[in-house]
Parts: C-alpha cells; sequence; structure tokens
C-alpha cells in the first residue's frame, strides 16, 4: 500500500463526517508509543454547521480506527480548548463547547455499542425471554438518556446538534 492512500483516506473520511482539523497527539508522538498496546489520540473540530454531531463524532471515530487498525480516542478540540483557557488569568472561554460535553458524547457512543453488542445476533423471542439481557439493554438506554439529558442542560448548543433529543 502506498502511503498516499491512507492519507486520501483519511481526508476523505473527515470530508464526509464533516470534521476539520484532525490532529493526533499523546504516545502515539512520543517514544512511549506501543503499537500493540497503545491507543491513538486525536484531535478534531467539526464545521459549527454540523447539525448531526453524535453521528458525525461516532462516524469518524469508527472509521479512524479502521483506518489505523487499533482503538482511537477521539477528542473534540473545543472541549480541550475550553478547559485550557479557564486556566488562563482572564477572559472568557474561547469556545461554547464545555469540558464536560465531550465526556457525555463518550458515555452515549459507548452506551450505544454496548446496546449493539447486547442484541447483536438476539431475536426479539431471545430478548423478551432473557431477563439479564433485558436489564442490560434498558441500562444502556438510561446511560445514555442521562447523558442527552445532562448535555441539553449544560451545553444547550452542543445538544441541538445530536439529532432527536428533545
Amino acid at each position: 500500500m502506498d502511503s498516499a492512500q491512507p492519507k486520501n483516506r483519511g481526508t476523505t473520511t473527515l470530508t464526509s463526517t464533516r470534521g476539520t482539523g484532525l490532529r493526533v497527539f499523546g504516545s502515539v508522538i512520543t517514544s512511549r508509543f506501543d503499537p500493540d498496546r497503545s491507543d491513538i489520540d486525536f484531535l478534531v473540530d467539526f464545521l459549527p454547521a454540523v447539525h448531526d454531531l453524535l453521528g458525525h463524532y461516532l462516524a469518524l471515530n469508527e472509521e479512524l480506527a479502521r483506518i489505523v487498525g487499533c482503538k482511537v480516542d477521539l477528542v473534540m478540540s473545543d472541549a480541550v480548548e475550553t478547559h485550557t483557557s479557564r486556566l488562563r488569568p482572564s477572559g472568557p472561554p474561547r469556545t461554547s463547547m464545555r469540558p464536560r460535553s465531550d465526556a457525555l458524547l463518550w458515555d452515549l457512543e459507548t452506551a450505544a455499542k454496548r446496546i449493539q453488542g447486547f442484541v447483536a445476533g438476539k431475536s426479539w423471542q431471545d430478548y423478551s425471554n432473557d431477563v439479564v439481557l433485558r436489564s442490560g439493554v434498558e441500562r444502556q438506554f438510561e446511560i445514555a438518556g442521562e447523558a442527552l439529558n445532562v448535555l441539553r442542560h449544560i451545553d444547550a448548543a452542543t445538544a441541538d446538534r445530536v439529532p432527536n433529543v428533545h
């Protein structure tokens, strides 16, 4: 595979998910990086007009993991920039996204992936007859709902970009 191919796939992925300014950070840029155990940390910005923020976030996270062939931690740079701007002696945060928003989106993504994993290959009858399966799925829906509820209250602008959050 020539070295331009992954770059082109990454550019296409970034464009299709409405992401901009993809950067790496963490151990991957140091001598501590272990390809067998480390994940790759990415910072990304999303275009302000992205309405389905969660969908684009999840799609980019999944595609980056597929491209690099290992676990990926995708962090929206707004969250990091807001956090560091609060450490400055004066001035308002440079962005409207609050640091906890990124964590709430991660909670939502994790709950959704767990639900998918729990029900993969299961029929409605399997689900209906298995109290442990139902309890696990219901708990993940509770986690997702709580994350969306808190997001709506602490960062309405970000919540408005997640579809079907009322």
